[in-house]
């Protein structure tokens, strides 16, 4: 391929590691998301075996023994846990996976699953598992912070089995994306981050900059004897950004073998000072 496109590449001299194939199941709401359809193309465009997984299916329970990996993808928290209103549609298709969905969720991550999720899926998971993490941007106003549709560049901790074959200087697409840190009782590690100093936004409009300076965008969570992973961004979105289509991939793989023998690169994260409340910032546009 790289002789018949005329690409500029290199070989890379280390050799994968040979994992599991775990068994992978991708959430598929009855309120239809875009972006569960794109993740669920993205999948089988490259030929993963996976299971589309119903709210009915959560709510039974005993995932653990179905299932070594879940899949959220950017789906807001309402349409998970309530779905249609009764009445409105046909009563298959009504309601979410509720209090007893999520308490299946809680059950299969503490037995040693993963539940691998971005942007609205993972606030989903922060605050519905109760998760040691923080979205530091969820409570300011829009004339405070604002990043809606753009590129920002992010520092990667490419030791972690998530991260595998991203550059320490990475780019990722975020959209209303959360900005997360940890809190005194977080086990687990974090994936990537906000440069510290310098110009996060690389193409699109930013309000806020000061606001992700620092702070995390993929967080992988110990809960129990299983992982949550959190991407705060939108590694898949539409089919378009090829270079973080390998968080996806990872993420699926990260089973309970693969868990097990990621390192702890404790030096790579330290949570940012809170800040008092500053002056609006201009925004920026590239």
């Amino acid at each position: 391929m790289v002789r018949d496109y005329a690409l500029q590449a290199e070989w890379g001299g280390a050799a994968g590691t040979a994992v599991n194939r775990p068994r992978i199941g991708l959430y598929r709401p009855w309120r239809a998301s875009m972006d569960e359809g794109w993740t669920r193309w993205l999948l089988e465009r490259y030929e993963f075996e996976f299971t589309s997984v119903y709210n009915h299916d959560i709510i039974a329970g005993d995932l653990r023994n179905r299932f070594d990996v879940l899949i959220i993808a950017d789906i807001p928290a309402g349409t998970i846990l309530d779905g249609y209103a009764k009445g409105t549609v046909p009563p298959r298709y009504a309601g979410g996976i509720g209090s007893d969905g999520v308490r299946a969720l809680d059950e299969f991550v503490r037995a040693g699953g993963t539940l691998a999720t971005w942007n609205g899926g993972s606030l989903f998971a922060v605050e519905q598992l109760h998760l040691p993490v923080e979205d530091v941007v969820a409570d300011l106003e829009r004339k405070e912070f604002f990043m809606a549709g753009s590129l920002v560049a992010m520092e990667v901790d490419p030791s972690h089995p998530v991260m595998s074959g991203m550059p320490e200087n990475g780019k990722i697409f975020v959209s209303r994306s959360p900005v997360f840190t940890t809190g005194e009782e977080f086990e687990g590690a974090v994936l990537a981050k906000y440069p510290k100093a310098g110009t996060v936004l690389l193409s699109g409009y930013l309000l806020g900059e000061k606001h992700l300076q620092g702070y995390a965008t993929a967080v992988d969570v110990r809960h129990g004897d299983g992982h949550v992973i959190l991407l705060a961004m939108r590694p898949q979105w539409r089919g378009q950004p090829f270079g973080n289509f390998r968080l996806v991939f990872n993420a699926a793989l990260y089973s309970a073998s693969v868990a097990a023998a990621a390192p702890d690169n404790l030096a790579f994260w330290q949570a940012p000072a809170a800040e008092s409340a500053g002056d609006t910032e201009k925004g920026n546009q590239r």
